[in-house]
């Protein structure tokens, strides 16, 4: 399965044609689709550019008998320029090497790492921080030394989390949770499950008052409070 040796002769588990490689891992990843003296192996371009290794890092030339990343247009076109900016080829391995190579990358949009810093995409500007999907979810809105963060309680209570989870309050450790029965009681959690009090940093329902007025009350009848479910 993993190396092509899926014929037995004399015994033996062997590589015997392209069909036993066909189904081997390292046909899957690295391009090493074709029957060559009892062993798989990349044979041509075709091979590579049909790989795992090739769609997530670049790994699409053949060269040698194997699947290597040949240039900075192999490195544009995987998923890891994509993800996180690795659209160059730098010591022969994809790396980001430029604020263009990071700015249209999954990590810009939902970390705000959209310049090149250090070797690596990251945050340099509150605006990177302030138009990402973590600042948008999880209030991670203001540039830190760690990357963006939760800066202020403002933060936390823009962000969806508040609003579905009471998460409207920052922490000492850099993160939004409840702080108060007041961050529960306007949650999503509190409407639909009578989560709306505050308990260590989290909302749960604490009474019934708190069952009573809650979707699942009225619609499904559970409207009392009892401890074991929690």
């Amino acid at each position: 399965w993993v190396m092509g040796n899926c014929s037995a002769v004399d015994g033996n588990c062997v590589v015997v044609d392209d069909d036993d490689c066909a189904q081997a891992q390292f046909c899957l990843y690295d391009g090493q689709c074709t029957a060559v003296d009892g062993s798989c192996a990349a044979t041509s371009e075709e091979d590579c550019e049909a790989s795992g290794g090739c769609y997530s890092e670049g790994a699409c030339s053949f060269e040698d008998g194997m699947c290597v990343i040949g240039d900075s247009e192999d490195c544009a076109g995987s998923a890891g320029c994509a993800d996180w900016g690795a659209c160059s080829l730098v010591n022969g391995q994809c790396a980001p090497t430029s604020d263009e190579d990071c700015a249209d990358t999954v990590v810009c949009k939902q970390m705000g790492a959209c310049h090149f810093d250090n070797g690596e995409c990251a945050p340099t500007t509150i605006e990177d921080c302030a138009q990402s999907v973590a600042c948008k979810e999880g209030g991670y809105c203001t540039l830190g030394f760690q990357g963006c963060e939760p800066g202020s309680d403002a933060d936390c209570a823009a962000s969806n989390n508040c609003k579905s989870f009471g998460a409207c309050t920052v922490t000492d450790w850099g993160s939004c949770e409840p702080g108060s029965d007041a961050d529960c009681a306007a949650s999503f959690v509190c409407a639909e499950m009578g989560a709306c009090t505050n308990a260590n940093g989290w909302c749960a329902p604490a009474s019934d008052a708190d069952c009573l007025h809650a979707t699942i009350c009225k619609k499904d009848g559970m409207c009392t409070y009892s401890a074991a479910q929690m």
